[in-house]
C-alpha cells in the first residue's frame, strides 16, 4: 500500500493521507482541520482489515466535513464499511 495519498475535498482543499500513527495512542486515525496550511489525515498502519476501512472513511469524512460531530460522522463510516464489507469489498495486497 502506497504510504501516502493525496486528494481534495469539495472546496479544493488539498488533503496527504498517510498511513502512519497518529501522535495520540488512543487514535487509530486523525484528521487536521482543513484550516492548517497543509492539512494531512494520518492513519494506523496496522489496523485489522475492517477497521482499517472504517477509519479510512471516517477520517476522508472529517476531511470533506469538518463541521460535522464524532458521532454523526462514526455513525456514517461505521454503516458504510459494514455494507462494503458484506458485499466483498476487501483491500488488495
Amino acid at each position: 500500500m502506497d504510504k501516502k495519498v493525496k486528494f481534495k475535498t469539495a472546496s479544493n482543499k488539498e488533503y496527504t493521507l498517510l498511513w502512519k500513527n497518529p501522535p495520540y495512542d488512543d487514535a487509530d486515525g486523525l484528521c487536521w482541520s482543513p484550516e492548517c496550511k497543509k492539512p494531512k489525515i494520518m492513519i494506523r498502519p496496522n489496523l485489522l482489515p475492517r477497521r482499517k476501512l472504517s477509519v479510512t472513511i471516517e477520517e476522508v469524512v472529517h476531511a470533506f466535513w469538518f463541521d460535522k460531530s464524532e458521532t454523526e460522522v462514526r455513525k456514517f463510516s461505521a454503516t458504510l464499511s459494514k455494507i462494503l464489507y458484506q458485499y466483498g469489498w476487501r483491500l488488495n495486497k
